[in-house]
């Protein structure tokens, strides 16, 4: 019948491996849990791998200079769990907080403070993400996708999240997408508020990308000229119902819909 399949390897950091980097590179490490604490890191992921953290408010990734707190390769299946990342930065390429170019998963955690001079101060996603239960706040992005960029191509999956305070310059002081390409992304249950962009929409704004949200407050995004939640192609952001606005740029109508609505924040 052959032999057993060996468990999968839970280590620990700092108690087994003084480091993030330390535990990534011993390979039998399937999963790496994190005590509380701040570790000064840029990670670069090439294998597949959790890394769970005991909360956001407890556990802080920070960036350990240049570069994005994570970046994951092409092929890795990569879970990040109760964490706070922040102080990424980068003027040379898209993400300031992540870059994923594989499969993606996020919960439970808080991305923060992270920059770039191109696209997605918080996330850049290339590849496939899922995002719950997470927040992303005051990132920035010295082009557009203050807090997430859906790359060329890309499918991104976010429910239940907060974005909000990002700021962009030329458009998705939220979330923008890549001028070609089919990028896709589902949202349920998002607070994307008082967000900022210069140009374009403050809150989503969309070249080529096909948005579908529910369940949705889009409200208080503003751009230099005022009140901006949307911008782009119409048939881009689609409504599967019972989303909120407080103007009507977004063009919910759908079932539960409603526009020029206070959020009540």
């Amino acid at each position: 019948y052959g032999a057993p399949a060996s468990p999968a390897a839970t280590c620990n950091v700092p108690l087994q491996y003084p480091t993030l980097q330390d535990a990534l590179h011993d390979s039998t490490c399937d999963t790496i849990q994190v005590i509380t604490g701040t570790y000064t890191a840029n990670l670069v992921i090439t294998r597949s791998v959790t890394i769970q953290g005991q909360a956001a408010n407890l556990v802080r990734i920070q960036a350990a200079g240049t570069g994005p707190v994570i970046s994951t390769a092409s092929g890795t299946d990569v879970t990040l769990q109760g964490l706070t990342l922040s102080g990424g930065s980068t003027s040379t390429q898209n993400g300031g907080g992540i870059v994923n170019q594989g499969n993606l998963f996020i919960q439970d955690v808080l991305i923060e403070n992270n920059t770039t001079q191109f696209s997605g101060g918080g996330i850049a996603n290339l590849g496939n993400l899922t995002l719950v239960n997470s927040t992303l706040r005051a990132n920035q992005a010295g082009d557009t996708a203050g807090a997430i960029y859906l790359g060329k191509d890309s499918k991104s999956s976010l429910a239940n999240v907060t974005i909000s305070g990002n700021k962009a310059v030329n458009g998705g002081g939220a979330i923008a997408d890549a001028a070609l390409g089919t990028a896709t992304a589902a949202i349920s249950n998002p607070t994307i508020v008082q967000n900022v962009s210069q140009t374009g929409a403050g809150g989503i704004d969309l070249f080529s990308a096909h948005v579908f949200v529910v369940n949705t407050i889009l409200a208080q995004n503003n751009n230099s000229t005022g009140l901006s939640n949307y911008h782009g192609p119409q048939p881009l952001l689609t409504s599967r119902g019972y989303n909120l606005e407080d103007g009507s740029d977004a063009g919910f109508t759908s079932a539960g819909d409603r526009q020029d609505a206070t959020p009540l924040l």
